[in-house]
């Protein structure tokens, strides 16, 4: 910025900056608690016009305003910025006699400021983030107590900034607090079925009735809208369903009953890693992933199992567009697949005997 009617830099102006950016305050929309104090502003300093600026690194910008629209400008043509530079109440009483105002363009057109008094608005830290400001059309002194009441006011404004500030580091902390018994409780939940699955190791089931009972037990716990017992033959993967929720539509049964190419499939790549397979949002990329798209499948999981035969077998679970897998979500589901693989290793053994 340059120029005879340019307001200089304050001292230690990025940590000034740094300090605004704090409350997160620009470019948020009109609070009562500001506007009451820039209503009260222009009644008590008797002016039509007051206006709450803060003055970021290229511009002013108005919080609250009383009898104007926005006050956004550039910092150059900012009389707010010329306020920052001390701590007293500035009072600019006939701007066009001022060498700094005269050709400002605020001066020599609308809103054809003539009376200029602003209070800095001084943070605890002792940065000056912008002004409680007053203006007049017409030339208007000021009175000492006019002016101790303006700084008492913008005292007054910082004090709202604080509470905000400090409500809004409570809320996330609430937040945070909220999140980590949601887990702890997801955790104490996940535990308690992972106890029932080791339980169900112990009695045997054909495949198919231990992929529903592991299905049932962790649907919920997951977030399941979908389960089935994949079978992969001859370049084909058929699915069988063991559970879904309601929301699961007759889209994604059908395409479970008719079967999709093994080719570029999600099962095809977890069966290749021979480790599970958690995928969010699926793409084209993955093959079946037109197919996810179409039936409203936001994420799906493969965990390979055995042979069976001539047959292959995988876990397959999808859920509709919400949340990512989460840790515990990836452990349970795995639970729940290698109840299925003991039961169909079982079923090989009872074959080959």
């Amino acid at each position: 910025m340059s120029g005879p009617g340019t307001a200089p830099l304050p001292e230690g102006e990025g940590e000034r900056l740094a300090d605004l950016l704090r409350y997160e305050i620009l470019d948020t929309l009109p609070e009562e608690a500001f506007d009451r104090i820039v209503r009260l502003a222009a009644r008590l300093l008797r002016v039509p016009v007051a206006i709450l600026n803060f003055v970021d690194g290229d511009r002013q910008w108005g919080k609250a305003t009383h009898g104007t629209g926005s006050t956004e400008a550039p910092r150059e043509h900012s009389f707010c910025a010329w306020a920052i530079l001390r701590d007293e109440v500035m009072v600019v009483p006939d701007a066009p006699a001022d060498p700094r105002f005269r050709d400002n363009p605020q001066v020599t057109g609308a809103p054809h400021i003539h009376l200029y008094a602003g209070a800095p608005l001084v943070t605890p830290a002792g940065h000056r983030i912008g002004t409680l400001c007053v203006t007049s059309p017409v030339p208007h002194e000021l009175t000492g107590e006019d002016r101790e009441t303006l700084r008492e006011l913008a005292a007054m404004v910082v004090d709202e900034l604080e509470l905000r500030r400090v409500r809004r580091a409570l809320e996330q902390e609430v937040a945070v607090r909220e999140r980590a018994l949601q887990l702890l409780s997801q955790h104490q939940a996940h535990a308690e079925t992972l106890s029932v699955l080791l339980a169900s190791l112990e009695v045997e089931l054909l495949p198919i009735e231990a992929a529903r009972l592991s299905a049932q037990q962790v649907a919920r716990q997951a977030g399941l809208d979908w389960v089935g017992l994949a079978q992969v033959r001859g370049g084909w993967v058929h699915a069988r369903t063991v559970w879904h929720s309601p929301a699961a539509g007759d889209a994604l049964l059908h395409a479970a009953r008719q079967g999709v190419p093994l080719g570029g499939s999600l099962t095809q790549r977890a069966l290749e890693r021979g480790a599970p397979l958690f995928v969010d949002v699926p793409s084209g990329t993955l093959g079946a992933g037109e197919l996810f798209a179409q039936v409203g499948v936001g994420s799906a999981a493969a965990v390979p199992l055995t042979r069976l035969g001539e047959e292959t077998f995988v876990y397959l679970a999808v859920r509709l567009p919400g949340t990512p897998w989460s840790a515990p979500d990836r452990h349970l589901l795995e639970a729940a697949a290698s109840s299925v693989r003991v039961a169909l290793e079982r079923e090989a053994l009872r074959r080959a005997t």
